[in-house]
């Protein structure tokens, strides 16, 4: 891991359990700004956060992305390999932008993680009327939806990273959403899982403690096992 702690990141897995993924998502971001208030990480703009995480994610596993993909239409098995450089770039987004529709003028901003959490929290048919007065305000009518997620899509191109696929057997084509908070939790998921096999490892071969065995570097950590496993 590069600058990040192993205790950091196992007590992030350890506290994502059982949290709605959008809120995990804001545990995942504290394991590089421990500092951050969630308050505040809630309220930066989806693509700000998505932008973030990638960002996080390049300093512990790198720029390499590696990834499965299923063919709708014959099943064909796709593995994808692309880099964070592939990937949308991210500038600031406005705080709000004003856009016309039919006659009125209505005051847009990009969505929150805050207010995706309260959406998800609302009985799924008054989801969108969630969205819409959050982001469009209280007497933004049901119909304006399509048009103001056009305009969020052009305020804030990151909130939604696509993967353009073809099939190779069949050359099918479709477009698959890349979800880097996901795909960071499972990677986070795989290196915690091996650090706490480590750590009993080491805790039964030399009776360290958790913290003493996660505070070494990994490459001293890796000549200890290597030397309790006799290697």
């Amino acid at each position: 891991m590069h600058a990040i702690e192993a205790n950091r990141l196992v007590d992030a897995w350890e506290q994502g359990q059982g949290q709605h993924p959008l809120y995990r998502a804001l545990t995942l971001l504290r394991i590089g700004q421990p500092e951050q208030d969630i308050g505040a990480l809630s309220s930066l703009a989806i693509g700000e956060r998505d932008w973030r995480l990638l960002e996080l994610r390049r300093r512990i596993f790198g720029d390499r992305f590696d990834a499965v993909a299923t063919c709708g239409q014959c099943r064909e098995r796709l593995e994808l390999s692309f880099t964070a450089h592939q990937l949308p770039s991210w500038a600031p987004v406005p705080a709000s932008n004003e856009m016309e529709f039919e006659g009125r003028t209505i005051v847009v901003r990009a969505p929150t993680t805050a207010d995706l959490l309260d959406a998800a929290a609302a009985p799924p048919e008054h989801r969108v009327a969630v969205m819409l007065e959050r982001c469009g305000g209280a007497d933004v009518p049901e119909s304006a939806a399509g048009a103001i997620d056009a305009r969020v899509a052009e305020l804030d191109p990151m909130a939604r990273i696509e993967l353009q696929l073809t099939c190779p057997a069949c050359r099918h084509r479709w477009i698959s959403l890349f979800d880097i908070a996901s795909y960071l939790w499972n990677e986070i998921g795989d290196r915690a899982m091996r650090l706490l096999r480590e750590t009993h490892t080491l805790a039964r071969a030399y009776g360290w403690s958790e913290s003493e065995i996660l505070s070494l570097s990994a490459r001293r950590r890796q000549i200890y096992l290597d030397m309790a496993m006799g290697a």
